[in-house]
C-alpha cells in the first residue's frame, strides 16, 4: 500500500491514554484543524525536545548497566541495586544475556 506524498501512515493499534487526554487531543485537533495523530506527534516532539538531557542520562545509564555485566543489566531492568540482585541470585553468568545464534536446518539447496 502506497501512501500519498507527504501523508503518514497511522498505526492500526490504538494508543492507550486517559480519557481526559483523549478529550484534549480531540479539542486541539479541532481547533488547529489537524488530524489527532499530528497533535500527538507534535506533543511528543516537544516533550522529547524539552527532556532531551533526561533521555541522554537514561540512555547512558542503560548502556553502562548493559556493558557492566549481567547483574547490573538485571538490576537496571528491575530498577534495583546491584547488591539486591547479587543477594538473591549470586553472580550471574555474563553469557546469560547474550543473544544466541539459532542454526536453521539445512535444506537440500544449502548443500
Amino acid at each position: 500500500m502506497q501512501v500519498a506524498s507527504g501523508a503518514k501512515r497511522t498505526s492500526a493499534n490504538p494508543l492507550k491514554v486517559y480519557e481526559r487526554t483523549k478529550t484534549q487531543v480531540r479539542l486541539a485537533a479541532s481547533i488547529f484543524d489537524r488530524p489527532q495523530a499530528e497533535v500527538v506527534e507534535a506533543a511528543m516532539d516537544e516533550y522529547v525536545e524539552r527532556h532531551i538531557k533526561d533521555f541522554a542520562v537514561g540512555l547512558k545509564q542503560a548502556r553502562e548497566a548493559l556493558f557492566s555485566g549481567a547483574n547490573s543489566a538485571l538490576a537496571f531492568v528491575m530498577n534495583k541495586d546491584d547488591d539486591e540482585i547479587r543477594n538473591v541470585v549470586g553472580d550471574l553468568d555474563p553469557d546469560l544475556f547474550k543473544p544466541r545464534r539459532v542454526e536453521l536446518p539445512r535444506t537440500k539447496r544449502d548443500s
